[in-house]
């Protein structure tokens, strides 16, 4: 289908009350923007009365080629979402086919190719966004606020889970992006989110990150092999949390447990907290091989906004395998540290050395040259 595709009506949240768009049976239905239509498919509209496209489910689509010539925001989304309620997206598959990456898939996304797979934007309200594939895009899979008329307001209460983004990456640093060009992001004011059991590889700038937002759970996630070629402008940490915006989200404390990070550019787990925030809870965690640190903390000295860092495994990292400060004293606690930099008066139950993981060899071996061990 070479068209733009609207959905504007709303269902309820009643039992039975919800509008579904689904491929019929087994039908590969695909929606082509053809570089040409900037949002192939948009859920909901850019309205101040923010009433349509309300529980609806669309399920079982193909969608892909959005327009990348777009300059700033938005830029181009094979899915937009916009001042809807309750939403679901679900078994989709999201890409862009119209440059030679079937001859190869480290081959990068052209600069003014640059658009995101889905897009949540503005006043939404508990979008989901569940079991798609989303690849070779600038983007992958994002939620920020937008502060101009119409649906203008905050995306509250994303869940983005199961999910698989992989190469997304540009080019070119012209305009920031690639430091731009990540792979799950919650991004200004879209707060109270859950990001869970996905799969990321192959980004640019960061895996997961949550950009000036609070409030997030990020729970059982692998990823790895993120900026692999070193790109300029990307940045290349698994899993980052970034507060450079003012105190004028919900100030939320975040909870990051049982990811998996390994094998990124840059730190395996970037924890950046505000003394505006409520500090984090991070634990039971692992970060492997990774060319910057394993584990970066802001250290803040009052316990009521510090993070909370225990049971993580961290070995094997270029850079120091867990970088915390000394207090307050037993927030870094339990962790296995291999390369054993921590205070023990600080951290009396951190321990160091060797975890003793078999196999690691593994990682290095990539049998069909698709870049994933």
């Amino acid at each position: 289908y070479r068209e733009t595709v609207n959905i504007s009506r709303s269902g309820t949240a009643a039992t039975g009350g919800r509008i579904t768009f689904k491929n019929f049976g087994k039908d590969v239905v695909v929606i082509d923007g053809e570089n040409t239509r900037q949002f192939p498919v948009t859920i909901g509209k850019n309205d101040s009365l923010k009433s349509f496209g309300h529980y609806v489910t669309f399920d079982g689509f193909t969608v892909k080629n959005p327009d990348g010539a777009a300059a700033g925001e938005p830029f181009g989304s094979a899915i937009l979402i916009i001042g809807t309620q309750g939403v679901i997206v679900k078994n989709c598959n999201i890409f862009r086919d119209d440059y030679p990456w079937h001859e190869n898939p480290f081959t990068l996304v052209p600069w003014d190719y640059r658009a995101r797979g889905i897009y949540i934007q503005g006043y939404n309200r508990n979008t989901t966004v569940e079991n798609c594939t989303v690849h070779h895009l600038w983007g992958g899979i994002g939620a920020r606020t937008l502060t101009s008329q119409g649906a203008g307001g905050d995306p509250i209460g994303t869940v983005l889970r199961w999910n698989h983004v992989f190469f997304i990456n540009v080019d070119s640093d012209v305009d920031s992006a690639q430091n731009n060009s990540g792979a799950i992001g919650l991004s200004v004011k879209a707060d109270s989110g859950i990001i869970e059991h996905n799969l990321i590889h192959h980004g640019t700038d960061d895996g997961i990150q949550t950009n000036g937002s609070f409030g997030h759970t990020i729970t059982r996630n692998i990823v790895y092999l993120i900026d692999p070629t070193n790109t300029p402008g990307g940045n290349g940490p698994g899993i980052k949390t970034r507060v450079d915006e003012p105190a004028y989200t919900i100030p939320g404390k975040h909870y990051i447990h049982h990811n998996l990070s390994f094998l990124n550019q840059a730190a395996g787990f970037e924890i950046g907290l505000a003394s505006f925030g409520l500090g984090a809870e991070f634990y039971n965690n692992v970060s492997y091989g990774n060319n910057g640190k394993g584990i970066t903390v802001t250290q803040l000295i009052d316990p009521t906004i510090a993070a909370s860092v225990k049971n993580n495994i961290s070995f094997g990292n270029l850079g120091k395998d867990l970088d915390y400060g000394t207090f307050p004293v037993g927030f870094n606690n339990f962790n296995l540290v291999k390369d054993g930099g921590f205070s023990p008066i600080n951290s009396p139950q951190n321990l160091s050395g060797d975890p003793g993981v078999a196999n690691l060899g593994l990682l290095n071996v990539d049998t069909n040259n698709d870049g994933t061990p």
